[in-house]
């Protein structure tokens, strides 16, 4: 049942900041749909699914993710006119990784001291 739901719940949010983009402008609707909306959706359903401890920890990786997926973000935005489609995402993907990869390896270290 909550599955469904969450299933009708996503489409339904994106559809309205799409909508909304259009008249606040495309950068509002993308600081919108970016972090707070999913980590709502996601922080609810599995507090309500599995507890509190579950939805901290969501939180805690989505936090962690967040810095890859700026990096991801920044590169393209800064090098897709000059560099063109290939070389902007091929960059941006392996930056990602690698801030992903940091990350993680921070994190894990931090919770061994």
């Amino acid at each position: 049942m909550l599955f469904a739901f969450r299933l009708l719940i996503t489409p339904l949010c994106i559809g309205t900041i799409t909508l909304a983009g259009r008249r606040w402008g495309h950068g509002i609707s993308g600081l919108l749909a970016s972090f707070p909306l999913f980590a709502t959706v996601l922080t609810a359903f599995a507090h309500r699914q599995q507890g509190p401890l579950a939805s901290t920890q969501l939180l805690r990786g989505l936090v962690l993710g967040m810095s890859a997926t700026a990096c991801f973000l920044l590169v393209v935005a800064g090098l897709l006119v000059a560099w063109g489609l290939v070389w902007t995402y091929a960059l941006a993907v392996s930056s990602a990784i690698t801030v992903s990869a940091l990350s993680y390896h921070w994190s894990r270290a931090n919770l061994r001291n």
